[in-house]
């Protein structure tokens, strides 16, 4: 059965990654918002942890990629990282503000370190957001932890069971890629690792087969995002969710 996470919404998933950052700052309010208004299901975004324990949404460890040096976030107060202008205005935002702010959008949060997972857990709780939140992260460590602390909400697979996923898929290990993707919501992947190839219509249909659904990132070209959902994929990670609904509109697969 699938979680609540994965189980409403549009049959083909579409999450903004980092929002919709084409006029604004990425991992803000105001990208999450434009992703929204033209027409993300899902969210994809990343969080760090400030110096004072809050779980605050960014992708880096610092503000370089805003153009803002010297700001290490795991050494900085939120108190001083809330009052930062990213650029006209807009400012970082940390996973309460952001469950707060929207109340109903759906969130695939990438963990960047586990300390961030204490205030993550509690965040959810407060809000309770866990039907609504897929936790991921590509450390095995933090996700066995999310798993063994919160088996009830939603968590994607990291690099080994990745990597062991399309081991067993090759040698037709049915038992085995169902026991290991046992409580893993999703496959978040890229198509293509290195030389290993993640987007064959095989390995699609056996990790579907064992409950899990796959999701391909970072795909920005509406005629790749095509190709893989004609493969069977689940869902489309894209930077350019103004460019993907369209396609898939114009395709009839929303």
């Amino acid at each position: 059965m699938k979680v609540a996470f994965l189980a409403s919404g549009p049959k083909v998933k579409v999450f903004a990654h980092r929002g919709l950052a084409t006029e604004v700052p990425e991992n803000t309010v105001a990208a999450f918002e434009a992703a929204i208004a033209a027409g993300a299901d899902y969210i994809e975004t990343d969080l760090w942890v400030s110096a004072d324990g809050e779980a605050v949404i960014c992708h880096d460890p610092n503000l370089d990629s805003y153009g803002i040096s010297g700001v290490e976030l795991a050494k900085t107060s939120w108190a001083e990282l809330a009052e930062i202008d990213l650029g006209s205005g807009v400012k970082l935002v940390t996973l309460d503000g952001l469950l707060s702010h929207f109340p109903t959008t759906r969130f695939n949060i990438d963990l960047k370190v586990i300390s961030a997972l204490p205030s993550v857990l509690k965040v959810i709780e407060k809000h309770q957001a866990a039907d609504r939140v897929l936790l991921a992260s590509f450390s095995e460590a933090t996700l066995a932890q999310i798993k063994l602390q919160a088996p009830h909400i939603a968590r994607s697979a990291g690099p080994n069971t990745v990597i062991l996923s399309r081991i067993y898929t090759l040698f037709g290990l049915k038992k085995a890629l169902t026991k290991l993707l046992d409580g893993v919501a999703a496959l978040q992947i890229p198509p293509n690792k290195s030389i290993i190839n993640l987007s064959t219509k095989r390995f699609i249909r056996q990790v579907q087969a064992a409950g899990t659904e796959v999701h391909y990132w970072t795909i920005n070209a509406p005629a790749q995002a095509l190709k893989l959902l004609d493969k069977g994929a689940d869902g489309i990670v894209s930077d350019r969710v103004d460019l993907i609904i369209p396609a898939l509109l114009q395709a009839g697969l929303r």
